[in-house]
């Protein structure tokens, strides 16, 4: 399947099956948007990887984003992953072995 298809399949879901707010769908939406500027070369569903996940990961880490924005995208993107999976759209994609960033500690100075 195409993936903006795809990515169209799974804000409908977001939107009218699971009822997520407004803010939520466009946050997963701007997400998966930039995922998707990430890799214009990948077309396909079939295509999608766990490498391409981390690869992505990387990309957004170079970019100086903070780990609590990278760990929200990074959520983003394999729950449309697992979407794919269970729509019987792609085969197994393993996301399991991927690492989330570790939040960054916050001080209070008093």
């Amino acid at each position: 399947m195409n993936i903006d298809d795809a990515i169209v399949k799974y804000i409908n879901f977001i939107a009218i099956e699971k009822g997520l707010s407004l803010n939520t769908i466009t946050s997963y939406k701007s997400d998966l948007e930039l995922f998707r500027k990430s890799f214009t070369d990948i077309n396909d569903t079939s295509l999608l990887t766990e490498d391409l996940l981390t690869d992505f990961i990387f990309i957004l880490s170079i970019n100086l984003k903070k780990s609590s924005s990278i760990n929200r995208t990074i959520s983003t993107i394999k729950n449309f992953y697992l979407f794919l999976e269970r729509e019987a759209i792609v085969d197994n994609i393993i996301t399991t072995n991927i690492e989330l960033p570790k939040k960054e500690k916050r001080y209070l100075y008093i």
